[in-house]
């Protein structure tokens, strides 16, 4: 946010959003969320997926951009 603000760019946190999006694509992909045996990996994914979209959707609403509340 420093970033965006010292450069008046808010590019700065659109591009901060596409690189967790990215992130969490390849995470998602790669590690099943509701097919995991493992009730404490499972809990842990779920926790990571709903923190991943508050993050991206209070960092959007900073831009003005809403988000779905399902994908």
């Amino acid at each position: 946010l420093n970033d965006a603000a010292e450069s008046m760019s808010p590019a700065v946190i659109a591009n901060h959003c596409y690189d967790i999006a990215k992130a969490y694509n390849s995470f998602y992909h790669e590690c099943p969320i509701l097919k995991e045996s493992n009730d404490a990996k499972k809990a842990f994914r779920l926790q990571l997926n709903a923190e991943t979209g508050k993050t991206l959707r209070y960092f959007m609403g900073l831009l003005g951009i809403e988000m779905p509340d399902r994908m």
